[in-house]
C-alpha cells in the first residue's frame, strides 16, 4: 500500500508495502486521525479488501475513487468512504483514491 498524505506547504509520504493484516490495520488507524487530504494507491486486486478497511476504520470520511482512468471501462466515484463500492461494477481494478481533507 502506497499512502501519501498531501499538505499545501509540506508533503508527507507514508509507504507500506506489507499485506499483512495487523500491519496494514495499524497504518489504516494512523490514517483515521489524519485530518489532511490522503491520496492511496494499491495493487489491483486490494481494492475490494481497501474498501472495507476504510469503511470500517473512517465510514463517514468523504472520499473520491478513480478506477482504470483512460480505459473503456473508466468509473469515477465520490461520496462517503463506507458508500464507494457501492459504484464498482467489479472487484479488482487499477485505482486512486483521494481521501478529501477534514474541516473541523
Amino acid at each position: 500500500m502506497k499512502i501519501v498524505a498531501i499538505q499545501t506547504h509540506q508533503q508527507q509520504i507514508f509507504i507500506n508495502n506489507n499485506a499483512e493484516n495487523e500491519a496494514r490495520a495499524q497504518e489504516l488507524n494512523k490514517l483515521k486521525n489524519e485530518k489532511r487530504a490522503v491520496i492511496l494507491m494499491e495493487t489491483p486486486y486490494r481494492l475490494k479488501k481497501l474498501l472495507s478497511e476504510l469503511s470500517e476504520a473512517m465510514p463517514l470520511r468523504r472520499a473520491l475513487l478513480t478506477c482504470d482512468l483512460t480505459q473503456e471501462t473508466e468509473v469515477v466515484v465520490e461520496g462517503l468512504v463506507k458508500d464507494l463500492s457501492l459504484g464498482l461494477v467489479k472487484d479488482k481494478a487499477e485505482f486512486m483514491l483521494l481521501l478529501f481533507e477534514v474541516k473541523s
